[in-house]
């Protein structure tokens, strides 16, 4: 049966992730969709690592804003003020200070934007403001195309962010066989959110205790959704790793397993902003990330 733009979904949604920072997620995440791009799919990359994208980097992509995403804040009228503290005291993020006898200072860097200050107060003297948090930003690196969320620097409103950017990504993807969404690390909001949309999550992690206990949490997560998932072990070849307990933590849980290799070739691509794929299809790792593409590919 056809489907018109808006309601055609590609034929897999990729969510690439990991409980901690610092196991190569987003280097494994534009590896794969290169290597898909080699393979013939049209590939979309949606950056929600908003507080730090890198994708385009990785990629030398050309980024330019598609939307702002303005959130909440809240405009004092002090003529109305009656100085009670009400909004104060409902505020969560303390980003409203009572000057006695004074006025209301706002603290903007700290505000999350939940307006509870506007339905607190007794007066009407909060009025609903906005401002610019972040941008969705697109563009193209050679057969890869992107969307990528990028948070302003300072503000603390990132779960707006990655939702405009899951947002927007879903109104274009009609036009892709293949999008990988590289999530920032751990099991907040936003990764949650991603994690819905998925059909397949690829679950990063490195052979330490602490990837392995981090592994455990995200896994949670990733079965409360119920997707198919595959964990990645990255330098699993680490001398003084737990790679049999991760091994062992995957064959219980039933989930299906792909190995990297520590690569120093993989380590220069990275440091000069190449993709190991492309620039060392032969080496030890890219042959890996073969191996975990014919899998992708074999489960969508």
């Amino acid at each position: 049966m056809s489907q018109n733009a808006s309601s055609y979904k590609p034929r897999g949604v990729i969510v690439v992730t990991g409980g901690k920072g610092g196991t190569g997620k987003t280097v494994i995440a534009v590896n794969l969709a290169a290597s898909l791009v080699k393979a013939g799919y049209r590939v979309l990359i949606v950056d929600i690592d908003v507080e730090n994208p890198c994708t385009y980097t990785l990629l030398s992509a050309e980024l330019e804003v598609v939307k702002e995403v303005r959130a909440f804040k809240p405009v004092i009228d002090e003529t109305k003020c009656l100085l009670c503290g009400a909004c104060v005291e409902k505020c969560p993020t303390h980003a409203l200070v009572l000057v006695p006898g004074s006025k209301v200072m706002f603290f903007r860097t700290l505000c999350e934007g939940c307006a509870a200050c506007l339905y607190s107060c007794p007066s009407g003297a909060v009025g609903r403001g906005e401002e610019v948090v972040g941008w969705v930003k697109a563009g193209k690196a050679g057969g890869t195309s992107l969307v990528v969320g990028e948070l302003k620097p300072g503000d603390r409103r990132y779960h707006e962010v990655m939702e405009e950017t899951l947002e927007y990504a879903r109104r274009v993807w009609s036009s892709y066989d293949v999008v990988v969404v590289d999530t920032p690390p751990g099991a907040g909001k936003g990764v949650a959110s991603a994690l819905r949309l998925a059909d397949l999550i690829i679950m990063v992690t490195e052979p330490t205790r602490l990837g392995l206990a981090d592994l455990s949490r995200l896994h949670k997560l990733a079965r409360e959704v119920g997707r198919r998932e595959i964990v990645v072990v990255n330098k699993y070849d680490l001398p003084g790793g737990v790679v049999d307990e991760v091994e062992k933590f995957a064959e219980r849980e039933g989930l299906m397993l792909a190995k990297i290799r520590y690569d120093p070739l993989l380590v220069r691509s990275y440091v000069e902003g190449k993709l190991v794929v492309e620039e060392h299809p032969g080496s030890p790792s890219a042959r890996d990330i073969g191996v975990l593409t014919r899998l992708t590919v074999a489960l969508l």
